[in-house]
């Protein structure tokens, strides 16, 4: 029977894990010794490949004074799916999960037609142009935000990839967080911006359960990944979007030597990811890049992440 969450033993909760940082620290440190040099290095191989700072101790990130957006013969607007049930209190780790509770409810429903709309009036204002590819994440929470706008324009070519799904939060994948003990190391990812505490253990997929299950090729488990690591598959990720992007644009217009535009539909960490690697991360006072909590996405709202552009623009 799931337990049901009154406010007060929710908010009881949370402050209990917030008063539990400094074990959770610890175990932060047992975490990296059980990692290994040679995984570390590999962190910081990969946190420098990106342009990154990584500060190894507190498992933080930031811009180096030598980072360059990745470079992209494309223009990417972003938008982040709209709410769920997962996303409501008590919310849960919602990565690459697509059981009935990640599906959009009926906030999210009204959420993907104004997104629709918000699109529609980027263009009638002259801030960008309709796309010519739009590209989803396979989660139906994706698809069917990005739905209302491609029930308009038809001609539109659309794309599903695996690729740009959401981070992979393992065994945290749709537990409530109110529900993980408090001492975990999974609390510092959303409480202090974490960028390399993972589950040891995998998500284990119930394929009775899972909405859409064939896009997982057959996959029984789901390995957990690092912040860092997100980065780096959507970084593969955006090259990938950027060449079928350019073969959409060929073929469609033989002599036109503009940016194809994109519309990407995603999730909040993977977005983030995404936001980060074009330029357009969100950093506290001291340069250290957020990424969830006060730093999280918006559901639902497109977002041009265009390097180039003074800031990013929101719709």
């Amino acid at each position: 029977m799931e337990r049901k969450w009154t406010e007060m033993e929710l908010e009881k909760c949370y402050a209990t894990i917030r008063e539990s940082q400094l074990n959770q620290r610890e175990n932060y440190v047992k975490f990296l010794q059980d990692a290994g040099k040679d995984q570390i290095a590999k962190w910081q191989q990969l946190a420098s490949e990106i342009g990154i700072g990584l500060d190894v101790q507190s498992g933080r990130i930031r811009y180096k004074d030598t980072f360059e957006p990745l470079d992209l013969h494309m223009e990417v607007c972003y938008i982040r799916h709209g709410k769920t049930e997962g996303n409501t209190e008590p919310r849960v780790y919602q990565g690459q999960v697509d059981y009935q509770n990640n599906q959009l409810n009926n906030i999210g429903l009204e959420q993907a037609a104004t997104a629709a709309e918000r699109l529609e009036k980027f263009v009638h204002d002259g801030e960008w142009s309709l796309p010519d590819l739009v590209v989803s994440s396979p989660l139906q929470r994706a698809q069917k935000t990005a739905l209302p706008f491609l029930e308009k324009h038809k001609d539109i070519e659309y794309k599903v990839l695996p690729e740009v799904a959401e981070m992979k939060f393992g065994a945290w994948d749709n537990l409530k967080v109110a529900e993980l003990p408090a001492t975990d190391i999974g609390h510092l990812f959303y409480l202090e911006q974490n960028a390399l505490v993972k589950s040891k253990e995998p998500h284990r997929v119930n394929l009775s359960l899972w909405t859409h299950p064939e896009w997982l090729n057959g996959q029984k488990e789901i390995e957990g990944e690092n912040f860092l690591e997100c980065m780096q598959r959507q970084r593969e990720a955006l090259r990938k979007v950027e060449k079928i992007a350019n073969e959409v644009l060929k073929q469609k217009c033989h002599n036109e030597l503009r940016k194809p535009r994109v519309v990407l539909y995603g999730h909040s960490m993977a977005g983030a990811a995404v936001s980060i690697l074009l330029g357009f991360g969100k950093a506290d006072a001291s340069g250290w890049l957020g990424f969830d909590g006060n730093y999280i996405m918006p559901n639902a709202t497109p977002t041009l992440l265009i390097p180039g552009r003074t800031q990013h623009k929101q719709a």
